[in-house]
């Protein structure tokens, strides 16, 4: 409410293997990016998505769902689609960003905030530039500490919002990247 937030937080849970997927959960009836995902569920959607349910082979390799394709591990596909200048730039790249070991979930479950009956992993806001701001000034202000973010133009919500947060216990700003946009 003090934020005056234009969409509702979306609470994210990477599913453990043996977690029950809670009966509001709906599958989507198309595969989604898991940036599409989040718009999806700040719009008030309850998603539970298993690795089919994921349209983006990166995002679903970079969460731990699945094993990553070699053409995506190597980096050999950044190339294909014109998105790095040489093979050493998009390993560099590949080789910094944060990701889970294949494996380590059997899904992803989202919610508005508001919605969710299960403990997220991580809470996802889509903000303006001022609204991001005064998150920083709570922050600083719980703390004492500035904050450093960690983000890159790819893989920014699977990546940079979700396992950047889980694994460094530290809020983190992304500002989308080229699936997301595109979404």
């Amino acid at each position: 409410e003090t934020l005056s937030l234009r969409w509702d937080p979306v609470a994210v849970r990477m599913m453990r293997p043996g977690e029950k997927r809670p009966a509001q959960a709906v599958e989507p009836p198309v595969p989604l990016r898991h940036c599409q995902s989040i718009i999806v569920a700040r719009r008030g959607n309850y998603l539970y998505m298993p690795p089919r349910s994921h349209a983006c082979p990166d995002g679903t390799g970079i969460l731990g769902l699945v094993e990553m394709s070699p053409k995506l591990r190597s980096g050999e596909l950044y190339l294909l689609f014109k998105k790095m200048p040489d093979l050493e730039t998009a390993q560099r790249m590949i080789s910094t960003r944060p990701e889970f070991k294949a494996g380590s979930y059997k899904a992803t479950l989202l919610a508005p905030l508001g919605q969710a009956t299960f403990e997220p992993d991580v809470v996802i806001f889509t903000l303006w530039p001022e609204q991001a701001m005064w998150l920083c000034c709570a922050q600083t202000y719980a703390t004492g500490q500035r904050q450093n973010f960690k983000t890159s133009g790819f893989n920014s919500t699977c990546a940079d919002l979700v396992v950047q947060t889980m694994t460094s216990g530290e809020m983190n700003i992304s500002f989308g990247c080229y699936g997301a946009r595109a979404s």
